[in-house]
Order: C-alpha cells, then sequence, then structure tokens
C-alpha cells in the first residue's frame, strides 16, 4: 500500500525462504506480528491445520462448534509440556491421562514427588487434595494422597480457613463418622477380629474358640472398673455345664453372695480342685466333703450356743440333746441332776426300753462312784463276765 509520502512493507519475503507478515525480519518459515488482536485466521468447512514431521502429523481442527488438538494416526500421544519444554501431561492412545507421568496406568494417573498432590477446586495448603468444594462456605475438600512419613494412603477431609473437618461415608443404610479422631457409626462395626492399635496383643476376637478378649487392663461389666481385673455390676450366669445351670452374684434381699445352681434338673454345686471333687451340696443342702471339713469351731445353724470346738480348753462340745454313740439304746449325755451331797455326775447312761432307767458315773472331792436311778428299782450293779460281781439296791 504506496502513498505519495508513505510507504510500509506489509508482506516480505528473505533470501532464507522465510516470509515476514507484518515484519521485515521474520525468524521462523512463517513469522505473522500485528498489533492487534487477530493475527490469523482460517476459515472453510471441517477447516484444520497439519503440523507433520516424519513419524507424526499434529491437527488443529474446528469442525461445526467443536475445535480439537490431536494427531492423526493410531498409537500416537498428545502431550501438554510448560518451563522450557518440561513435559507435564499426557493423554495416550488409549485415552489414559497421566499427570507428572509418562506411563499413565488409568483412566488418571497421577503421580506427585511433593506434598502438594493434587487438586481440583480452590485449595491453598500443602496436604494433598482430590476433589471439589462440596458446599462448604470454608472451602472443605476432600484429600486423597500417599503420607510419606507413616507410609500410608490417606482420605482426609480439610478446608483452608478451619483446618480439619470430619469425614462422612454415607451408603444407603449406613452413617460412617469420624469426630475428632472418633469413630460412630449408626448401624454396626463389622471385622473377624478388631485389634489394639497400639498393641496387637490386645485383642477382641468374637467367633475364637481359643481366647475371644485379651486386655492389658481391667473389664467393667455394667459399670467402670477399679482395681478389679472384672467387676460385674449383677449377677453372671453360667450355662453348658452339662445339663444345669449355675449363678454367681449377689442376693440384695438376703444381702448375700451366692454360688447358686439355678437347674431344675440340677442335683446340687460341686467344687473341684484339680479335677477333682472335692466338696458339695446337694438339693437338699446336704454338704459333702471328699476328705474332711476343717474349721476352728463348728456352730449349730440354728443356735450358736452348742458348737464343737476340738481345740477348747473349757468345753469342746455343747448340745442341746443327748450325745448318742453307736447305738440307739446306749444314749451317752450329761445330767448334772444327778449329783447328790455334793458329787459331780461326769456321765451318763439312759436305756430306751420299756424299763428306763438312768445311771452315772462320776467323783466327789472324796470318791469314785457309780449310781442307778430307776422307777422300779435304785441300784447299782458291778458285773464281770456277765455275773453280779456287787450290787445294792
Amino acid at each position: 500500500n504506496n502513498s505519495a509520502s508513505t510507504t510500509v512493507n506489509q508482506f516480505t519475503l528473505d533470501e532464507s525462504g522465510r516470509i515476514g507478515i507484518g515484519t521485515i525480519s521474520p525468524s521462523a518459515t512463517l513469522d505473522v506480528a500485528t498489533s492487534g488482536a487477530n493475527a490469523a485466521k482460517f476459515s472453510g468447512t471441517n477447516t484444520y491445520v497439519d503440523i507433520v514431521d516424519s513419524t507424526v502429523t499434529g491437527r488443529l481442527q474446528a469442525a461445526g462448534n467443536v475445535f480439537s488438538i490431536g494427531t492423526t494416526a493410531s498409537g500416537d500421544y498428545l502431550i501438554f509440556k510448560t518451563d522450557a519444554g518440561s513435559e507435564r501431561a499426557r493423554i495416550d492412545s488409549v485415552g489414559r491421562l497421566g499427570v507428572n507421568t509418562t506411563l499413565p496406568t488409568g483412566l488418571l494417573s497421577v503421580a506427585s514427588t511433593s506434598s502438594a498432590g493434587t487438586t481440583i477446586g480452590s485449595w491453598t495448603s500443602a496436604h494433598s487434595v482430590f476433589g471439589p468444594n462440596v458446599g462448604s462456605a470454608t472451602g472443605a475438600a476432600l484429600g486423597l494422597g500417599y503420607n510419606t512419613t507413616t507410609d500410608t494412603a490417606e482420605i482426609v477431609s480439610i478446608a483452608p480457613s478451619v483446618a480439619w473437618k470430619n469425614m462422612r461415608l454415607i451408603a444407603a443404610t449406613m452413617d460412617i463418622e469420624t469426630i475428632s479422631g472418633r469413630v460412630q457409626t449408626n448401624q454396626s462395626f463389622r471385622a473377624p477380629i478388631f485389634y489394639d492399635s497400639d498393641n496387637t496383643g490386645y485383642f477382641l476376637d468374637p467367633s475364637s474358640g481359643g481366647t475371644s478378649l485379651n486386655v492389658a487392663g481391667s473389664v467393667g461389666i455394667g459399670r467402670s472398673p477399679s482395681t478389679d481385673k472384672l467387676e460385674v455390676a449383677g449377677s453372671v450366669k453360667l450355662t453348658n455345664l452339662g445339663a444345669g445351670q449355675g449363678l454367681i452374684g449377689y442376693n440384695t434381699s438376703s444381702q448375700h453372695w451366692e454360688i447358686a445352681s439355678t437347674s431344675a434338673t440340677s442335683s446340687g454345686v460341686r467344687f473341684d480342685v484339680q479335677g477333682n471333687q472335692r466338696l458339695s451340696i446337694n438339693s437338699a443342702g446336704n454338704v459333702t466333703a471328699a476328705v474332711d471339713l476343717r474349721a476352728p469351731i463348728f456352730y449349730d445353724s440354728d443356735n450358736s450356743a452348742y458348737y464343737v470346738d476340738p481345740a477348747g480348753t473349757s468345753a469342746s462340745l455343747r448340745t442341746g440333746g443327748p450325745l448318742i454313740v453307736n447305738s440307739l439304746t446306749r444314749p451317752l449325755t450329761y445330767a448334772s441332776h444327778f449329783a447328790t451331797s455334793g458329787a459331780s455326775i461326769q456321765l451318763t447312761f439312759e436305756r430306751t426300753t420299756t424299763n428306763a432307767g438312768q445311771g452315772g458315773i462320776g467323783a466327789d472331792i472324796n470318791n469314785c462312784f457309780g449310781a442307778w436311778n430307776s422307777s422300779t428299782v435304785n441300784m447299782f450293779r458291778v458285773t464281770q463276765g456277765g455275773a453280779a460281781f456287787a450290787s445294792d439296791s
């Protein structure tokens, strides 16, 4: 475009074959320079521009309302570069997108060597983040990443202005929520075994036929334990003991601790030591010992004034009735009413036949004697070999 006063070059072809449009010093085979916004325009139907080298053809194409960037041959892939040619992402020939990796293995593969991770949505923290803002006014986001410090994969719920957020997993009928490290659900937790996170030697294994519960401290059922290893608020019921059932607990009515047999068919309660029966109580309340019963003193349960005190120095035996030795016809009793004239009758004998009588052997301060008292005759007889040796009526 020439005028009378000015000549401006709009097209230049230099000696190297480079074409300049809007420039007189083209630096490429085609160099277009403009001071406006529209530097170049290609118009047509399904218009495209191919960029070809010896092995691949890249294509820019406008077709209808779609603009595409791609390649023309099978097996080709598309790479995105920044920072002086550093590859940042690629789409391979089957459509897998790799970010910071040249070998994507899934539809989306992200590799990161720092805590920046992958961000979708607005986020300024250094935590690994993947996921959009889910509606929180504070900009909460879901983080998926790998923690190189703890060597674990992580799913975190975080927000820029209020730090960590609670996390909730929602299914059709289950809601799991974490609050300050505590996990709760509106249904139930199920697993073959539950381990302590600090020491797997402690666990709960409900279906185990061996040890189902192993804890380091105390266990409280119905209450918080204090110092005892097991504390139960209420009774403990024992089942599967053959055909019987047992109960251990505190009877608030009688205010006694009880070990009780609760089965209608049970014959009583038995105590075994090292697999051997040592003591048993039958349904009638009778106590049987395998060897013997030992105690400092044995009291009558109805009246403690009657007792057996083997080591007693004053009275070793006190009964309310006769003491029968070996035979009902030879009862042995203490009868102080036979004492006369200062005598002390120590032992008396009674007959239980129709001709009942009473006799005694005793001593006073001067004599040893025997006496006989009967409703029909009063006499004392000494026999030897069945024959009367001496008698006195």
